[in-house]
């Protein structure tokens, strides 16, 4: 029964991504399937990932949402720094900045995440865009001052040891670069980060987001299972 679930769930979540006008499909390797999106009025194009992971929900979610470097490092591409701009645990904005190869000059990023949960399809959804502050600007930057268009991350609930990762991101590193090379770079984001969060989740000291726990994970464990008729 499980496999089947787990069978008809990735079939459903195919079903969406086809449906979902505009998205193309690049890959299809080692359990991670990617695609693209031709944005309009932009030539920097959209990514999107998908992969299912053992592990649970709200260790995954931990994983996103914690905010130790050292931690952050291990699993997101390139980064140097990353810390909390607001102590309101209500309105989590953040800074962080990357370190490019040569000849691309650093960049850097203030942006706002939001979490939502959703009990009924026992999903959280992260998302994370681009915002302006004060203190650090273009004019200050470690380089250049990027953006971030959309991106999210969405983990749905399996099973208590499974979970579905689907990533998604529109991000305009700015600068001189140009479109097409900033695709070249981009598409790989999507394998690089749930390789990354796949790998990060496997240690055993990766933290736990509570109220994945107390609001997807617990009221699952909660429903009767469903017993083959005889």
């Amino acid at each position: 029964m499980k496999r089947l679930a787990l069978v008809f769930l990735a079939f459903m979540s195919l079903t969406t991504f086809a449906a979902d006008s505009g998205w193309e499909s690049l890959s299809n390797k080692d359990g991670i399937e990617v695609w693209q999106k031709r944005e309009s009025r932009s030539k920097i194009n959209a990514f999107r990932g998908r992969k299912v992971i053992k592990a649970p929900a709200d260790k995954v979610v931990g994983l996103i949402m914690d905010t130790q470097v050292e931690r952050k490092k291990r699993w997101v591409d390139l980064v140097m720094e990353w810390k909390n701009l607001d102590s309101d645990p209500t309105n989590l904005k953040y800074y962080s900045s990357y370190d490019m190869p040569f000849p691309v000059s650093d960049r850097d990023f203030v942006f706002k995440v939001k979490k939502e949960i959703d009990p009924k399809d026992k999903k959280v959804t992260v998302r994370i865009w681009s915002v302006a502050d004060a203190e650090h600007t273009p004019e200050n930057s470690v380089g250049v001052m990027g953006w971030v268009e959309r991106m999210w991350f969405q983990v749905r609930m399996i099973s208590p040891t499974e979970s579905e990762v689907v990533v998604e991101s529109h991000v305009d590193p700015k600068g001189i670069v140009p479109g097409w090379a900033v695709n070249m770079i981009n598409r790989g984001w999507p394998v690089n980060t749930l390789l990354g969060i796949e790998r990060e989740v496997a240690l055993k000291a990766t933290p736990i987001d509570k109220e994945t726990t107390e609001r997807i994970m617990m009221p699952a464990a909660r429903q009767p299972s469903v017993q083959q008729a005889h």
